[in-house]
């Protein structure tokens, strides 16, 4: 442990190891981590294409014609119309909005909406979380004669709508401050933007939304979403805003933490979309109106207690299908004709954490035509990409790593059931065991108000950056007392220390005098004026566990020839992924490599941090030698050179075709990038190019070359970011 760690941690050596666990193993970087008020938030600006963007919009309103905005119906999307719809309002734009019916358009935007829109004399339409995947409909939307400025933040697919703008944070590379940023997010940088144009900049007002969403929405806590979180938490908790404050007045408990938004503010907001029309909540959050605040506020509050009934009752009815039909299968696909559309993505949660497998979760569409599903998945499982393996089997599909949602024909149900599981039983690798992942281990003793001030200071924990979790084993219940389902305990452990805890629904069987390992978090139970320093168990075993202590070691060798590298290291696999004449004359494994071993040497940069943590986690080795003999150039004209080399070796040897992640992974770029790569040379005249699931077709021939400065400007912002991170990583001291 590094001791300019542990003096940046007032000498808590336990918080100290909670910060470094999560990546921050220096003072240094602990006061860049934890100083918001020194850090230089993102220019939107500078986002390829925004100024633009709003120059439209500004447009737009000068000639008084009209904006709609096309939202979507869960939190994110709900809060992101917000912001555009009363930030566009601010500057007396005429706007109306949208937000879709879960049950009858689904996830997305809707061809006879946007005719709809047409009709209503939009001119311009501004999606928010939504449209990356909307092709059709954005063309019926130009074809109509509409402007439309695309603004959303989930994966993008093989190709690009067609919009007059595409405002979305997975264009920019791999490690980008804002590229985690929730659809809210992007919604307040776009009025950010366009307030900076005007002299007139109303961002601040919005952080309390675009705070809920990023709990909502379980985008990463680091970089821009932190430091967005901190500025608008404030503004969330002390109810600002006239709704916001009647929704919290509802509440049974005050909202503290990150995790208190994720449990009690969320879930409200959801369950509109989940039970009725998303539209109340986005009126929730415009009105100006107290007594419509409350009396909204109410209808939203019955709306989640109507969302937990039907929600146990799903559940149950989906656990029961597990346990009686599918518990052998490597992921989880259940279907239940009448299950409740607005609830099934929360079973669908619910039963992936449960059995740690990917879980889809079908229902019938109302009308009886079709099919929708929700899926959840878990990690080192992309859901997405999964999902686009199988696109022919499905009329639509949407999502990112994690999450993602879906419709196919009734006809395509059993085909597609028996396609994943198939795949499925070849390709997935899940654990054999539960592993749980734990800070270190503690003694009762250390459990004690001032450790807890010391973690609340990491505070805001969340996805990414989880809360801080512990491990106590060979404790003992010493005290039991049972009310209906739940038991109030005191354990004590080895040494005979004591720490109260809860254990919530756990059924009727008396626990008393039983031994344990206990994993918690550490928390203030204010119940009643106590302000008991307590224990929140988060597993419970009886059993006996093995506790592994995994440490990479980082050993620095970025100025040793690879072959002296070797020598001194020679059972180590060495690392590469790059260009063919660049790789080292040996047998080398990539990022896709699964095998166990003691060590690893990076013969050349990972082309990002995820793919870093993946080969450290494939392999579970102890040591990481750093020797980056290949170091790309991402200059414009050796960019340029190496990409056309590859498309030449594709052709000269692989009849013209190559998996787009594979050329992703030679050119040491994210596949989104290959794609506006594809798109802009293309236009250059140096070739021609067709999508077939995933796989690239290229034929070499000569053509007109076009201009695209949009395009342009989007390279060239790329390569330049990734040129610093390449620059950054070869001089980073190791630990860092």
């Amino acid at each position: 442990m590094p001791d300019s760690l542990i003096k940046a941690c007032g000498g808590n050596k336990i918080l100290a190891q909670v910060f470094f666990n999560r990546g921050i193993q220096s003072g240094e970087r602990l006061q860049q981590f934890l100083g918001y008020e020194r850090y230089r938030p993102y220019n939107p600006l500078d986002f390829p294409g925004m100024k633009e963007a709003c120059d439209l919009v500004v447009e737009t309103i000068s000639r008084k014609k009209k904006i709609a905005i096309y939202g979507d119906y869960d939190a994110d999307g709900v809060t992101a119309t917000s912001v555009l719809v009363k930030g566009l309002r601010h500057f007396h734009a005429d706007v109306i909005y949208h937000v879709p019916d879960r049950f009858a358009e689904g996830y997305g935007m809707n061809s006879e909406v946007v005719r709809q829109m047409k009709e209503e004399d939009v001119s311009l339409i501004i999606t928010c979380d939504c449209g990356i995947s909307n092709f059709e409909e954005i063309k019926a939307a130009k074809a109509l004669g509409m402007n439309v400025i695309l603004t959303d933040h989930h994966t993008i697919g093989e190709s690009l709508p067609e919009a007059d703008f595409i405002i979305n944070p997975k264009l920019l590379k791999e490690g980008h401050p804002i590229r985690s940023v929730s659809g809210c997010g992007v919604a307040y940088l776009f009025i950010k933007a366009l307030g900076t144009l005007l002299g007139d900049d109303i961002s601040e007002e919005f952080l309390d939304l675009v705070a809920l969403s990023i709990i909502s929405d379980v985008i990463p806590l680091h970089d821009e979403s932190r430091y967005l979180f901190v500025k608008g938490f404030p503004k969330l908790m002390n109810g600002e805003r006239l709704g916001m404050r009647e929704l919290l007045n509802n509440l049974s408990s005050p909202v503290k933490s990150a995790e208190d938004i994720g449990f009690y503010v969320a879930p409200q907001i959801n369950a509109v979309g989940r039970m009725d029309n998303a539209k109340i909540a986005v009126e929730l959050f415009l009105t100006e109106d107290a007594d419509e605040a409350k009396e909204i506020a109410e209808t939203i509050r019955c709306l989640n207690v109507d969302r937990k009934n039907i929600q146990a009752e799903i559940y149950e009815q989906a656990k029961r299908q597990v346990e009686e039909e599918k518990k052998n299968k490597k992921i989880l696909i259940l279907y239940g004709e009448n299950w409740h559309h607005g609830i099934i993505g929360i079973v669908a949660g619910k039963i992936c954490e449960e059995y740690h497998k990917p879980c889809i979760v079908l229902s019938l569409k109302e009308n009886g035509e079709g099919i929708v599903g929700s899926a959840r998945s878990i990690e080192g499982i992309n859901i997405y990409n999964l999902l686009s393996k199988f696109q022919n089997d499905l009329t639509k599909f949407g999502g990112h790593a994690e999450a993602a949602g879906l419709s196919l024909e009734s006809g395509m149900l059993s085909k597609f059931v028996e396609d994943l599981e198939q795949y499925a039983d070849v390709y997935f690798e899940l654990a054999s065991e539960e592993e749980v992942v734990v800070d270190m281990e503690l003694k009762f003793s250390d459990v004690k108000e001032d450790l807890l001030k010391a973690l609340e200071s990491g505070e805001p924990y969340g996805a990414e950056f989880p809360g801080p979790v512990f491990v106590t084993q060979n404790a003992r219940i010493t005290a039991e007392k049972i009310s209906g389902l739940h038991h109030f305990l005191t354990l004590t452990d080895a040494e005979g220390n004591e720490v109260g805890t809860t254990l919530w629904n756990y059924g009727t069987e008396p626990l008393l005098n039983k031994c344990c390992t206990v994993v918690y978090s550490i928390y203030l139970d204010t119940y009643r004026d106590r302000n008991e320093i307590k224990i929140k168990i988060s597993d419970l075993s009886f059993d006996p566990v093995e506790i592994v202590q995994s440490k990479v070691e980082w050993i620095d060798r970025r100025n040793t020839a690879l072959e002296k590298v070797i020598e001194e290291f020679p059972n180590y696999r060495v690392f590469y992924e790059g260009p063919q004449v660049n790789k080292p004359e040996m047998t080398t494994i990539d990022s896709h490599y699964f095998g166990e071993e003691r060590g690893i040497i990076l013969a050349s940069l990972p082309r990002d941090t995820e793919t870093l943590e993946k080969i450290t986690s494939h392999t579970n080795c102890e040591k990481i030698i750093i020797n980056y003999s290949y170091l790309p150039k991402y200059d414009w004209n050796t960019y340029l050179k190496t990409f056309l080399g590859v498309v030449k070796t594709a052709v000269k040897q692989s009849d013209g075709k190559i998996p787009i992640q594979k050329m992703a992974e030679i050119l040491l770029v994210d596949k989104e990038f290959v794609l506006l790569c594809l798109k802009l040379y293309e236009k250059y005249g140096y070739f021609s190019y067709r999508m077939e699931e995933n796989v690239i077709f290229f034929d070499i021939m000569e053509k007109e070359p076009v201009k695209d400065s949009y395009l342009e400007e989007m390279v060239e912002n790329y390569l330049s970011e990734k040129q610093e991170y390449v620059n950054f990583m070869n001089t980073v001291p190791v630990g860092e």
